[in-house]
């Protein structure tokens, strides 16, 4: 696996780090709620690992 491959995370993944159903990102994602995706390909989303973390901080923050 590459860098960059470390660098994105699946839906799946993404889920269970934050600890929510998958249901949940595609709802957040509608309301533009939660780390944002970009679409790898058609019907392939994939997030940034950095992204996902500044969420995690930034909500920490948020308590």
């Amino acid at each position: 696996m590459g860098t960059g491959e470390k660098e994105l995370m699946t839906v799946r993944e993404v889920a269970e780090l934050l600890r929510v159903g998958r249901t949940t990102l595609w709802r957040w994602r509608s309301e533009g709620v939660g780390p944002v995706p970009f679409e790898l390909r058609p019907r392939v989303l994939r997030y940034r690992r950095a992204e996902v973390e500044a969420y995690l901080r930034e909500r920490e923050g948020a308590r």
